[in-house]
């Protein structure tokens, strides 16, 4: 049976103890990071939505109604929307009413008056912005494999 030398042992300890304490620092680090990240992307997502609400008259935009879609109107709204996306390099901007329908969306192929079903996810977040308070989802993973966070104004 071979002997081990002090020497020995105590260079595996020193070197599991190094290694326990990089990971620990590492872990550690990454949990921060990851909360700061969310934090900004979350006040990022603020400041992109109240620029949209800013810019948006709401009282036309809640008169929008199925088939507008090809209205000068609607099209200046989607317009605006579009350049703020591009401008801001999100995905997608909608704006929608509070039975979940769509009015406007940079989507084009999403009709006024259809339905998000994923926003029935997102109940307990869209009480409070029907109660005139801002609110950011969760990081979320997307359908292309991405993670995205969404904002609501």
């Amino acid at each position: 049976m071979p002997m081990f030398r002090i020497s020995d042992k105590l260079t595996i300890t020193f070197g599991l103890l190094i290694t326990s304490a990089i990971f620990v620092c590492g872990w550690s680090f990454y949990g921060q990071t990851k909360h700061h990240l969310d934090t900004e992307l979350g006040h990022r997502l603020v400041d992109i939505a109240q620029t949209v609400a800013v810019h948006s008259n709401g009282n036309i935009i809640k008169q929008l109604i199925p088939g507008n879609e090809d209205g000068l109107t609607y099209r200046h709204f989607v317009s605006q929307l579009s350049q703020v996306k591009e401008k801001t390099g999100v995905s997608r901007i909608y704006i929608f009413d509070k039975h979940n329908r769509s009015l406007l969306d940079t989507h084009t192929s999403i009709p006024i008056g259809k339905e998000y079903l994923k926003l029935k996810f997102d109940q307990l977040e869209l009480e409070s912005v029907w109660q005139k308070k801002s609110i950011s989802s969760v990081l979320f993973l997307g359908e292309d494999g991405n993670y995205y966070k969404s904002k609501t104004q």
